[in-house]
């Protein structure tokens, strides 16, 4: 159709005109098509690259490493709290897309910190995370991991199932992987209770009475580690 409307076009023009072939009805032809070709070839990269089985094998050799990592770093009682901490926020960055993972524990309520205090808020989540994790290990020492297998859940996302042993107790642990960056972890199952959901349950009630300032503060001073936690 672009095709004939410049022909069209170039039949009705004079042999003056005809010397400049960029005319404007022909030029938007030419880009019309470029776009639409551009579009073609996006598309087929991204269905291309949407391998579900590549993204099972990708995230379960994230997990994997993340669950070395992790049993590792339990076993070092003589490294400070804040060292630790550090040492595990790595990891948690490496691992863990942490902003969908603090939107996650909000739900509905997600409105209820504004736009603004976001950046703080992420912050927070992240120092809530490592003093749950250097309050865990303290408490019940290093842990064993190992990945059980990986299966494709129904949304078409990589799910992780590992087995983890700590402080005598054995847990079947579920990871979720994220839609966009499935070598990274969205959110966690023990004992079929969602980390997200459990947190939420501990988070709101503070939230809604205290406000967004209040919660965040306590949040990041590490007032809900012990709360609400997957521990043994």
């Amino acid at each position: 159709m672009c095709a004939a409307s410049c022909k069209a076009h170039w039949q009705d023009v004079s042999d003056n005109q005809k010397t400049d072939i960029q005319s404007d009805r022909c030029t938007w032809c030419v880009v019309r098509y470029s776009i639409w070709l551009a579009a073609l070839v996006y598309l087929f990269v991204t269905v291309a690259g949407s391998d579900p089985a590549q993204a099972s094998t990708n995230a379960h050799a994230s997990v994997e490493r993340l669950m070395e990592a992790l049993d590792k770093l339990s076993a070092r009682q003589d490294l400070s709290d804040e060292v630790l901490a550090a040492r595990f926020d790595v990891l948690a960055a490496r691992h863990f897309d942490l902003v969908t993972m603090a939107r996650a524990t909000l739900g509905a309520d997600v409105g209820a910190i504004s736009r603004p205090l976001w950046p703080k808020f992420v912050s927070a989540y992240r120092k809530h995370l490592q003093t749950a994790f250097v309050t865990g290990m303290r408490r019940h020492g290093a842990s064993t991991s190992r990945v059980l297998g990986n299966r494709t859940a129904p949304n078409g996302l990589p799910v992780i199932v590992t087995r983890i042993k700590i402080d005598g107790h054995t847990r079947d642990t579920v990871w979720f992987m994220c839609r966009q960056k499935t070598a990274r972890i969205c959110d966690i199952e023990v004992d079929g209770v969602r980390a997200s959901a459990r947190q939420r349950s501990v988070f709101r009630p503070v939230l809604m009475r205290q406000g967004p300032d209040a919660f965040i503060s306590q949040l990041a001073a590490g007032r809900f580690a012990t709360q609400g936690e997957l521990q043994p």
